[in-house]
Protein backbone atom coordinates (compact mmCIF):
# COMPACT_ATOMS: atom_id res chain seq x y z
CA UNK A 1 0.00 0.00 0.00
CA UNK A 2 1.62 3.58 -0.74
CA UNK A 3 1.86 5.60 1.88
CA UNK A 4 -0.84 8.34 0.13
CA UNK A 5 -3.28 5.22 0.98
CA UNK A 6 -2.43 4.86 4.59
CA UNK A 7 -2.27 8.59 4.86
CA UNK A 8 -6.15 8.83 3.17
CA UNK A 9 -6.96 5.62 5.79
CA UNK A 10 -4.97 7.14 8.81
CA UNK A 11 -7.40 10.43 8.44
CA UNK A 12 -10.91 8.32 7.96
CA UNK A 13 -10.39 6.96 11.13
CA UNK A 14 -9.68 10.09 13.51
CA UNK A 15 -12.16 12.11 11.26
CA UNK A 16 -15.12 9.84 10.84
CA UNK A 17 -15.93 9.74 15.09
CA UNK A 18 -16.06 13.21 15.62
CA UNK A 19 -18.33 13.56 12.44
CA UNK A 20 -16.65 15.68 9.73
CA UNK A 21 -17.38 12.42 7.21
CA UNK A 22 -21.00 11.35 8.54
CA UNK A 23 -22.60 14.41 8.75
CA UNK A 24 -26.66 14.43 8.07
CA UNK A 25 -27.69 15.81 4.72
CA UNK A 26 -29.28 19.24 4.84
CA UNK A 27 -33.28 18.94 5.19
CA UNK A 28 -34.79 18.56 1.83
CA UNK A 29 -36.80 21.95 1.56
CA UNK A 30 -39.00 20.91 -1.51
CA UNK A 31 -40.16 17.90 0.97
CA UNK A 32 -43.98 18.54 1.89
CA UNK A 33 -42.55 17.34 5.47
CA UNK A 34 -40.76 20.30 5.48
CA UNK A 35 -43.23 23.05 5.04
CA UNK A 36 -45.95 21.22 7.65
CA UNK A 37 -46.11 22.23 11.08
CA UNK A 38 -46.04 18.67 13.21
CA UNK A 39 -45.65 20.06 16.77
CA UNK A 40 -45.61 22.86 19.10
CA UNK A 41 -44.62 24.12 21.92
CA UNK A 42 -44.73 26.99 24.52
CA UNK A 43 -42.57 27.61 28.01
CA UNK A 44 -43.04 30.39 30.73
CA UNK A 45 -41.19 31.35 33.57
CA UNK A 46 -41.35 33.78 35.33
CA UNK A 47 -39.51 36.30 37.61
CA UNK A 48 -40.62 39.04 40.43
CA UNK A 49 -37.87 41.11 42.07
CA UNK A 50 -40.08 43.03 44.60
CA UNK A 51 -37.40 45.36 45.72
CA UNK A 52 -38.43 49.07 45.64
CA UNK A 53 -37.30 50.25 42.09
CA UNK A 54 -36.57 53.76 41.39
CA UNK A 55 -38.33 55.00 38.00
CA UNK A 56 -37.70 58.22 35.24
CA UNK A 57 -39.46 58.87 32.46
CA UNK A 58 -37.99 57.80 29.50
CA UNK A 59 -39.30 61.07 27.95
CA UNK A 60 -41.51 64.11 28.94
CA UNK A 61 -44.57 62.73 30.42
CA UNK A 62 -45.74 66.05 31.47
CA UNK A 63 -46.42 67.03 27.93
CA UNK A 64 -49.05 64.18 27.77
CA UNK A 65 -51.39 65.77 30.50
CA UNK A 66 -55.04 65.11 30.54
CA UNK A 67 -58.04 67.01 31.97
CA UNK A 68 -57.96 65.24 35.44
CA UNK A 69 -60.69 62.99 36.88
CA UNK A 70 -60.71 61.20 40.46
CA UNK A 71 -59.62 57.43 39.57
CA UNK A 72 -58.79 58.09 36.17
CA UNK A 73 -56.05 56.37 34.73
CA UNK A 74 -54.36 56.71 31.11
CA UNK A 75 -51.06 55.46 29.48
CA UNK A 76 -48.77 57.85 28.61
CA UNK A 77 -46.29 55.09 26.49
CA UNK A 78 -47.31 53.34 23.18
CA UNK A 79 -50.21 51.74 22.27
CA UNK A 80 -48.63 49.30 19.73
CA UNK A 81 -45.33 48.39 18.54
CA UNK A 82 -43.92 45.44 16.45
CA UNK A 83 -41.79 43.03 18.42
CA UNK A 84 -40.74 40.47 15.02
CA UNK A 85 -40.98 41.39 11.93
CA UNK A 86 -40.54 39.44 8.88
CA UNK A 87 -38.03 36.80 11.25
CA UNK A 88 -35.93 39.90 12.73
CA UNK A 89 -36.39 41.29 15.95
CA UNK A 90 -37.85 45.31 16.30
CA UNK A 91 -34.42 47.10 17.11
CA UNK A 92 -36.82 49.57 18.42
CA UNK A 93 -38.12 47.50 21.64
CA UNK A 94 -36.14 49.71 23.75
CA UNK A 95 -37.94 52.91 23.19
CA UNK A 96 -41.09 50.86 23.14
CA UNK A 97 -43.45 50.61 26.32
CA UNK A 98 -46.68 51.20 27.82
CA UNK A 99 -48.07 52.49 31.11
CA UNK A 100 -51.05 53.22 33.08
CA UNK A 101 -50.60 56.48 35.74
CA UNK A 102 -53.10 58.64 37.03
CA UNK A 103 -53.95 60.74 34.68
CA UNK A 104 -52.11 63.93 35.90
CA UNK A 105 -48.90 61.72 35.01
CA UNK A 106 -46.79 63.61 37.04
CA UNK A 107 -43.75 61.16 37.40
CA UNK A 108 -42.32 63.02 40.50
CA UNK A 109 -45.52 62.59 42.33
CA UNK A 110 -45.58 58.53 41.84
CA UNK A 111 -43.40 56.66 44.12
CA UNK A 112 -42.74 53.24 45.64
CA UNK A 113 -42.22 51.29 42.79
CA UNK A 114 -41.49 47.38 42.78
CA UNK A 115 -39.95 44.97 39.92
CA UNK A 116 -39.10 44.96 37.27
CA UNK A 117 -41.55 41.22 36.99
CA UNK A 118 -40.41 39.35 34.15
CA UNK A 119 -42.12 36.25 32.14
CA UNK A 120 -40.38 35.16 29.56
CA UNK A 121 -41.51 32.67 26.71
CA UNK A 122 -40.33 30.12 24.35
CA UNK A 123 -42.15 29.34 21.46
CA UNK A 124 -40.91 25.78 19.15
CA UNK A 125 -42.15 25.00 16.53
CA UNK A 126 -41.18 21.88 14.76
CA UNK A 127 -42.02 20.34 11.11
CA UNK A 128 -42.75 16.41 10.27
CA UNK A 129 -39.05 16.06 9.68
CA UNK A 130 -38.65 16.80 13.80
CA UNK A 131 -36.50 20.29 12.62
CA UNK A 132 -37.57 23.08 14.83
CA UNK A 133 -37.98 25.79 12.32
CA UNK A 134 -39.56 28.59 14.42
CA UNK A 135 -37.70 29.44 17.63
CA UNK A 136 -38.40 32.00 19.43
CA UNK A 137 -37.86 33.56 22.85
CA UNK A 138 -39.49 36.84 24.36
CA UNK A 139 -40.05 38.52 27.61
CA UNK A 140 -42.87 40.65 28.93
CA UNK A 141 -41.54 43.13 32.17
CA UNK A 142 -42.84 45.81 33.90
CA UNK A 143 -42.81 47.80 37.34
CA UNK A 144 -45.91 47.77 39.51
CA UNK A 145 -46.90 49.18 42.84
CA UNK A 146 -46.35 53.16 42.22
CA UNK A 147 -48.21 54.76 44.40
CA UNK A 148 -49.42 58.88 45.08
CA UNK A 149 -46.92 60.22 46.70
CA UNK A 150 -47.87 60.73 50.39
CA UNK A 151 -47.05 64.55 51.26
CA UNK A 152 -49.46 68.09 51.96
CA UNK A 153 -48.59 69.66 49.27
CA UNK A 154 -50.87 69.19 45.97
CA UNK A 155 -48.88 71.91 44.42
CA UNK A 156 -47.18 69.51 41.44
CA UNK A 157 -50.32 67.93 40.86
CA UNK A 158 -52.03 71.13 39.86
CA UNK A 159 -49.18 72.58 37.75
CA UNK A 160 -49.78 69.17 36.14
CA UNK A 161 -53.38 69.27 35.84
CA UNK A 162 -53.22 72.65 33.82
CA UNK A 163 -54.14 74.63 36.92
CA UNK A 164 -51.75 77.56 37.47
CA UNK A 165 -53.49 80.00 39.65
CA UNK A 166 -53.56 77.86 43.10
CA UNK A 167 -56.03 75.54 44.71
CA UNK A 168 -58.24 79.00 45.20
CA UNK A 169 -58.72 79.15 41.24
CA UNK A 170 -59.26 75.22 40.82
CA UNK A 171 -61.64 74.26 43.72
CA UNK A 172 -62.21 70.71 41.95
CA UNK A 173 -58.82 69.98 40.92
CA UNK A 174 -57.28 70.90 44.50
CA UNK A 175 -59.94 68.65 45.68
CA UNK A 176 -58.98 65.85 43.43
CA UNK A 177 -55.10 66.48 43.88
CA UNK A 178 -55.51 66.66 47.77
CA UNK A 179 -56.83 63.21 47.69
CA UNK A 180 -54.34 61.91 45.30
CA UNK A 181 -51.47 63.19 47.90
CA UNK A 182 -52.13 60.90 50.17
CA UNK A 183 -50.24 57.75 48.68
CA UNK A 184 -53.37 55.92 47.25
CA UNK A 185 -53.30 53.88 43.90
CA UNK A 186 -50.95 51.17 42.48
CA UNK A 187 -50.16 51.94 39.05
CA UNK A 188 -47.78 50.30 36.17
CA UNK A 189 -44.52 51.31 34.55
CA UNK A 190 -42.65 50.37 31.58
CA UNK A 191 -44.67 47.21 30.10
CA UNK A 192 -42.20 46.05 27.37
CA UNK A 193 -42.63 43.10 25.32
CA UNK A 194 -38.88 42.21 23.81
CA UNK A 195 -37.44 39.93 21.44
CA UNK A 196 -34.29 37.76 23.65
CA UNK A 197 -33.76 35.43 20.53
CA UNK A 198 -35.20 34.80 17.03
CA UNK A 199 -34.45 31.82 15.01
CA UNK A 200 -36.52 30.89 11.96
CA UNK A 201 -35.79 28.80 9.41
CA UNK A 202 -35.75 29.09 5.68
CA UNK A 203 -39.22 29.24 4.01
CA UNK A 204 -40.85 30.14 7.22
CA UNK A 205 -41.54 33.29 8.56
CA UNK A 206 -42.99 34.37 11.86
CA UNK A 207 -44.38 37.85 12.88
CA UNK A 208 -45.43 39.10 16.29
CA UNK A 209 -47.15 42.57 17.49
CA UNK A 210 -48.14 44.07 20.36
CA UNK A 211 -51.23 45.77 21.05
CA UNK A 212 -52.19 47.21 24.33
CA UNK A 213 -55.79 48.28 25.31
CA UNK A 214 -56.77 51.40 27.18
CA UNK A 215 -56.25 51.23 30.90
CA UNK A 216 -58.88 50.80 33.18
CA UNK A 217 -59.54 50.91 37.11
CA UNK A 218 -60.59 48.03 38.48
CA UNK A 219 -59.83 49.38 41.99
CA UNK A 220 -62.13 52.51 43.62
CA UNK A 221 -62.08 56.03 43.10
CA UNK A 222 -60.12 56.85 45.75
CA UNK A 223 -58.12 53.62 45.65
CA UNK A 224 -56.98 53.22 42.20
CA UNK A 225 -55.72 49.76 40.81
CA UNK A 226 -54.28 50.19 36.94
CA UNK A 227 -55.25 46.85 34.34
CA UNK A 228 -53.54 46.05 31.75
CA UNK A 229 -54.46 44.11 28.60
CA UNK A 230 -51.77 43.00 26.51
CA UNK A 231 -52.61 41.42 22.70
CA UNK A 232 -49.82 40.02 21.13
CA UNK A 233 -51.08 38.98 17.20
CA UNK A 234 -48.44 36.03 15.69
CA UNK A 235 -48.51 35.12 12.29
CA UNK A 236 -46.91 32.09 10.65
CA UNK A 237 -46.21 31.55 7.60
CA UNK A 238 -44.30 29.57 4.70
CA UNK A 239 -45.21 29.28 0.81
CA UNK A 240 -48.30 27.61 1.39
CA UNK A 241 -49.73 28.47 4.16
CA UNK A 242 -50.46 31.40 6.91
CA UNK A 243 -51.88 30.84 10.22
CA UNK A 244 -52.63 34.44 12.85
CA UNK A 245 -53.63 34.11 16.41
CA UNK A 246 -53.63 36.64 19.77
CA UNK A 247 -51.91 35.28 22.78
CA UNK A 248 -53.54 37.70 25.30
CA UNK A 249 -52.10 38.76 28.73
CA UNK A 250 -53.41 41.18 31.83
CA UNK A 251 -51.32 42.29 34.72
CA UNK A 252 -52.45 44.92 37.60
CA UNK A 253 -50.98 47.67 39.76
CA UNK A 254 -50.38 45.17 42.40
CA UNK A 255 -47.86 43.09 39.79
CA UNK A 256 -50.36 39.84 39.57
CA UNK A 257 -49.70 38.02 35.65
CA UNK A 258 -52.53 36.53 33.98
CA UNK A 259 -52.21 34.37 30.88
CA UNK A 260 -55.55 34.55 29.50
CA UNK A 261 -54.55 32.23 25.95
CA UNK A 262 -56.28 29.13 25.86
CA UNK A 263 -56.26 28.23 22.35
CA UNK A 264 -52.22 26.53 21.69
CA UNK A 265 -51.60 22.66 22.02
CA UNK A 266 -48.93 22.84 24.86
CA UNK A 267 -49.17 25.77 26.46
CA UNK A 268 -49.29 24.22 30.17
CA UNK A 269 -45.72 23.53 29.64
CA UNK A 270 -43.49 25.37 32.13
CA UNK A 271 -47.29 27.18 33.99
CA UNK A 272 -46.79 26.74 37.74
CA UNK A 273 -49.75 24.31 39.08
CA UNK A 274 -52.16 27.00 39.98
CA UNK A 275 -52.68 28.66 36.35
CA UNK A 276 -52.39 25.18 34.73
CA UNK A 277 -55.56 24.86 32.27
CA UNK A 278 -57.71 22.15 32.16
CA UNK A 279 -58.30 21.88 28.40
CA UNK A 280 -56.06 23.26 25.71
CA UNK A 281 -57.41 22.55 22.45
CA UNK A 282 -54.96 21.92 19.48
CA UNK A 283 -55.34 24.29 16.87
CA UNK A 284 -54.38 23.19 13.09
CA UNK A 285 -51.19 25.07 11.64
CA UNK A 286 -51.20 23.27 9.04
Amino acid sequence: MSNRKILLAALSIVLLPHGFLSAAPAPDVNDPAYSTIGDISITMTETDNRSPAELKPAQDETAKVAPIAAGAIVNAGLTAWGVINSAQPNGAYSSNYANAMPNWVDWNTIAGWKGPKEVIYGVKVKNLMGVTVVDVTYMLSYFYGGTSVNNDSTAGCLIAAGCVGGAATCPAIAATCAEAAKGKGNYIANLRVKPLAVDIKWGFKFDLDVAISNPVNIGTVADPLAYLQTDLMWSLSNPVRKTRGVWTYAIDGKGDFKDLTKVLKGLNDGLPAHRQLDSVPKVDWN
